[in-house]
């Protein structure tokens, strides 16, 4: 996805793999086969419910808020609300409440 102000995008020839590494094995380049699970957004949800702990989620809570409200730009504020409803929505409820969304 390119950046949130149409600037720039990477370059291709800076990121191009470098030979400069060595390994001791055979290396192979495959497609991975995704599985059920895999997205972009399961894994952090996982964290926020099954890992972390109550005082967790309030601390993630909080440091949310506090970044939302750092925030100067409206798409950008929107995105960063979707992008937590989609890890997880209850978290995001909670941030919704405490900045006031």
């Amino acid at each position: 996805m390119p950046n949130s102000f149409d600037g720039p995008v990477a370059d291709p020839i800076r990121a191009a793999e470098s030979n400069a590494w060595h390994a001791d094995g055979d290396l192979v380049r495959s497609a991975y086969t995704l599985r059920a699970d895999d997205d972009d957004f399961g894994q952090a949800g996982t964290l926020v419910r099954e890992v972390f702990d109550e005082a967790q989620r309030e601390r993630l809570v909080e440091t949310l808020a506090g970044q939302y409200r750092s925030l100067h730009h409206d798409q950008i504020k929107t995105r960063f609300l979707w992008y937590w409803t989609q890890i997880d929505a209850t978290l995001a409820e909670q941030v919704k409440a405490l900045i006031g969304a």
